[in-house]
Order: structure tokens, then C-alpha cells, then sequence
């Protein structure tokens, strides 16, 4: 396929169309053309009539497009059963494709189920031998013990001065040596179920050390040293101990699974040991009781926890030096406050004392008679100022209002001016002052921290600052005041 303007691949069926439009095209000219030519060299017969020749030219004409029409449609047949076959192959390359794919997953898959089947059966087999070993090792070691320990008490009883039968003789040597193995095995048992096992397993070791003594006393009446004594009488002995050892190692494996047990304890070289006893004995009694078992995790826990002991000295004393100093800045507030609260407690006296005192009365001045004018004038303004009532000296209930609405304001965040207040009240400006002392002593007390500009903060933002820097601003301002 060839490519079309807009870079895409044409359609098959429309190059087709258009190479047969342009084929019908050419092959119309061409019949003209050969017609025309017919013409000219024979030329028209003289017997022919000549409105024939109009009529030959259309049938020509329509002959020609029946030709024209069949080879086109024969070529669209064709571009439709190219474009069928091409699809055709196409579905037929994606269905092989899809096919090989397929068919290669499943191969990987039962790749992969046959390795890990292999493997599996390999951990099976593994597990199952060793069980097997296992299991002969302990068979071995307790059924070996207990065959030498029978054949002792079998040719014992065979020769004299018993002489019994085969028969006899290995019957009552297997009873003899059955009893402590019975007896231990129900000692496995009760171990496995979580019951005390101590009566059970001194009954075995006791039985089994009777059996021995008699096994070792058919080797060696006077009880002297002898090889044959020995070994059978050992035999005897040694059946229900090896017994209780397997028992022993089931019973801990069995706790170990459930975590009912302690890990082992780090093992430390030698060497340790002998270069950093003090510091080895710290890191095993840390690894037994945090149940650590690597030994350079004890040693490395016990190397960081020495490390941190002085920051951790340093810590206690810093903390206990802040708790001192928190102490103290208490006790300096409060000293503070008591030292504020006696001076306003004088303030107050003062005022009461300077308020008992009367003011002095005005002077009356009467001018003299004058016929003038002006004399007239200045008489009339001195009447006006002698009419004027002067106020009342200030009492208890006016100071009462006075700090209240000082208070007020200063909670607002600002002192009033001594000269609003007195221009308030109608009082003097010493009085206000000692009014706005009086209030700045209470707020004072609630916490409020008083700042140049007649700034007042309230106790909650003058809780983020140094108090002793609220006690030396209020003591300016009161020292200010009293300038």
C-alpha cells in the first residue's frame, strides 16, 4: 500500500477505483480516437445512406462503456478479493501468533509446576530421611544398650549355676530389663502432657541401678573389677538415662515452638573474657534479661548505654538547676508582688490622708463702686467668677469610680491620661494619678504587665514573657509616677 497525503496508509480498495477511473479514461479516448481515424481512411460510402453514421458512433459509444463498466467492475471484484485474502492472512498470522504464545506459557507453566514438584519432593525426601536417621540413631543407641544389657542376663542365667533353657533365659532377662524402660516411657509421656515426672524418673533410675547391680554381680561375685561386669552391668544402667535424654529433647523442642522457653545465652570468646571481664559480665547479664543471643549486640547495647550516662548526668543536673531557678524566680515574683502590694498600701494612706485635709476657700473680692464703664465691666466679670460653685473634695465613693473606670480602660490595653481623668471626674491631677496607682496596684495583681507608652498587656501574653522583666517596667513606671 502505498502511502497517502496525510501520511497514512491508503485504503487498497480506493487506489484500486482510482487506477481504474483513470484506465477508463484512457481507453474512452483511445476508442475515439481509433474511430476517428477509421473515418478518415475509408471514409463514408457512397451507398451508405448518411443518417447511419450518427447511429454507429452512439452504439460504438455504448459499447465502448459496456467495456469500460465490465473492467471496472472485474477490477473492484479483484481489489475485494485481495483486500479478503489480505484480511484473511492477517487473522491467520494472529491466530498462529496467539497460538505460539499459548502454547509457550503452557510450557513454562509446566516448567515451572515440574521444578517446583522437584523441589517439593526434594524437601519431602530431605525431611524424611533425616526423621529416618534420626529416629535409627535413637533406636540404635537405646535398642543397642538394651540387647547387651539382655545378652548379659541371658548367658548369665544359661550358665551355671541357673543352666535355664534359651527360652527361659531370654524371657527373664527381658522382663528384668523391660521394667525400667516401662517405667520411663511413662515418664516421656506425662513430660509430653505437662505433668510432674521427678517420683516417675527416680523410679526408673532406681530400678534400672538394681537390674545393673544384679548384671554386674553375675560377672563379678565378690564385686571386684571386671570387663564383662562392667559392660553388662553399664548396659543396665545406661538403658532408661539415654531414654529420659530423648524425652529431654522433645519436651524443649516442643516448648521452643510454642515460646514457652528462654533463647539460648550469647556465647563469649575466651579472650574477651579475660581482656574485659567487667564490661563481658554487664553485656551477658543484658542479653539474658532482654533475651538478646548475639553477643555483639550486648556488647554494642552496653557501650551505648555507657556513653549516655554522662548526658544523662548532665540532664539531671541541668534539670535540677532549672528547677531552682524556676524556685527562685518564684519566689522573686512574690516578693514583687508583696513589695507592690505595701506600696500601694501606702499610696493609699497617702491619699486618704492628703483627701481629709480641707482645701482652702476662695478669697471674695469685692471691687469698689465705680460710675465708669469699664469699672462696670470688671465688676460684672468678677461677679461671674464669684458666682461659680468650687467642687467638693473628692471621697471614698469617688475614688471607688474613679479606679473602676481607670481598670476598665486599662483592660482595654491602654492607661487613660492623669488629665482625662481628672477632666472626668472635676477633680486635680495629683488626684488622678494617685487613682491611676491605686488601679495599676490591682491589675498588678491579676498579672497585667504595664509598658512605656501606657501600654497595658493582659496576663495571658505576659505570661510568654520574663516576669522579671514586668516587675522592674511596672517599678519604673511607678518610680515615674512618683517624679
Amino acid at each position: 500500500m502505498t502511502p497517502s497525503k496525510d501520511g497514512l496508509a491508503a485504503n487498497p480498495l480506493s487506489e484500486n477505483l482510482a487506477q481504474l477511473n483513470n484506465f477508463t479514461d484512457a481507453n474512452v479516448k483511445a476508442l475515439g480516437q481509433s474511430v476517428a481515424r477509421e473515418e478518415s481512411v475509408v471514409g463514408p460510402t457512397a451507398d451508405a445512406p448518411k443518417t447511419a453514421e450518427p447511429v454507429n458512433a452512439v452504439a460504438r459509444a455504448a459499447r465502448a462503456e459496456r467495456i469500460v463498466a465490465s473492467a471496472a467492475a472485474k477490477a473492484q471484484r479483484d481489489a475485494i478479493r485481495d483486500q479478503a485474502r489480505r484480511d484473511r492472512e492477517r487473522r491467520a498470522e494472529q491466530w498462529a501468533a496467539e497460538r505460539e504464545q499459548l502454547r509457550t506459557e503452557r510450557k513454562r507453566a509446566r516448567k515451572t509446576a515440574a521444578a517446583t514438584a522437584r523441589t517439593t519432593a526434594y524437601e519431602v525426601w530431605r525431611h524424611r530421611l533425616t526423621s529416618w536417621w534420626h529416629a535409627f540413631v535413637m533406636v540404635g543407641a537405646i535398642v543397642g544398650v538394651n540387647i547387651v544389657a539382655v545378652a548379659g542376663q541371658v548367658t548369665a542365667f544359661q550358665a551355671a549355676p541357673f543352666s535355664w533353657p534359651a527360652a527361659g533365659a531370654l524371657g527373664a532377662a527381658a522382663v528384668i530389663e523391660s521394667i525400667a524402660i516401662y517405667i520411663g516411657w511413662h515418664a516421656h509421656i506425662a513430660l509430653i502432657e505437662g505433668d510432674s515426672v521427678f517420683r516417675l524418673r527416680a523410679a526408673s533410675y532406681g530400678i534400672a541401678a538394681g537390674v545393673a547391680a544384679l548384671n554386674y554381680h553375675h560377672y563379678a561375685a565378690d564385686w571386684s573389677l571386671d570387663d564383662q561386669a562392667v559392660m553388662f552391668g553399664g548396659a543396665s544402667l545406661l538403658s532408661p538415662w539415654l531414654w529420659a535424654i530423648h524425652s529431654r529433647h522433645v519436651h524443649r523442642k516442643d516448648l521452643r515452638a510454642k515460646g514457652l522457653i528462654d533463647p539460648r545465652a550469647p556465647k563469649f570468646a575466651a579472650l574477651r573474657w579475660i581482656l574485659h571481664r567487667a564490661e563481658t559480665w554487664r553485656a551477658l547479664k543484658w542479653a539474658v534479661r532482654h533475651g538478646e543471643q548475639s553477643p555483639t549486640a550486648a556488647i554494642l547495647a552496653i557501650q551505648i548505654t555507657e556513653t549516655g550516662k554522662p548526658a544523662e548526668r548532665l540532664a539531671r543536673r541541668a534539670s535540677v538547676e532549672l528547677d531552682a531557678g524556676r524556685e527562685a524566680l518564684v519566689r522573686a515574683q512574690a516578693a514583687a508582688l508583696a513589695a507592690t502590694e505595701a506600696y500601694a498600701a501606702v499610696l493609699e494612706r497617702r491619699v486618704s490622708e492628703v483627701s481629709a485635709i480641707a482645701p482652702p476657700a476662695p478669697l471674695e473680692i469685692e471691687p469698689a463702686p465705680d460710675s465708669s464703664a469699664d469699672a462696670q465691666e470688671d465688676a460684672a466679670a468678677v461677679s461671674e467668677v464669684s458666682d461659680e460653685t468650687p467642687r467638693e473634695r473628692p471621697d471614698a465613693q469617688d475614688n471607688k469610680e474613679a479606679e473602676k473606670w481607670i481598670r476598665a480602660a486599662m483592660r482595654k490595653g491602654k492607661t487613660p491620661k492623669q488629665a482625662d481623668i481628672a477632666a472626668k471626674f472635676g477633680f486635680s491631677n495629683g488626684w488622678a494619678n494617685l487613682r491611676v496607682k491605686a488601679a495599676r496596684a490591682d491589675l498588678t495583681a491579676e498579672g497585667y504587665r504595664f509598658l512605656p507608652g501606657n501600654r497595658v498587656i493582659p496576663p495571658i501574653e505576659a505570661a510568654a514573657s520574663p516576669t522579671a522583666a514586668n516587675v522592674s517596667d511596672a517599678n519604673t513606671e511607678v518610680s515615674g509616677d512618683q517624679s
